[in-house]
């Protein structure tokens, strides 16, 4: 019975762990060096190509079809038009790569 305890207790531990990691959002901040559009979505990448998500891609996306793709892609813009840098806040996809969750202008 105690092991079962332990088992049970290990595997929630592991649950909790993988969980919160892959809806960590990582913070980037920095210039804008390019904001490309590509069959609609958008990506972002930052002066001096930083590894973004933690996970070493050097590029952002949003997908057309998020809620606010539209608030995204104007101020990553008026951002680069401005030269003002921006925090970015992402997280890494099913696919591995680095989804944009939200922009703030500095």
């Amino acid at each position: 019975m105690k092991i079962a305890k332990s088992f049970m207790f290990v595997l929630a531990f592991f649950t909790i762990i993988c969980t919160a990691k892959a809806d960590t959002w990582v913070a980037t901040a920095g210039k804008i060096l390019r904001v490309e559009i590509r069959e609609g979505d958008l990506r972002l990448l930052f002066e001096g190509t930083p590894a973004l998500c933690g996970n070493g891609t050097n590029w952002a996306y949003a997908s057309r079809f998020k809620p606010n793709y539209d608030s995204f892609l104007s101020t990553l813009l008026a951002a680069k038009m401005a030269e003002k840098g921006i925090t970015l806040y992402s997280t890494v996809d099913a696919s591995g790569l680095c989804e944009i969750q939200a922009v703030y202008l500095q």
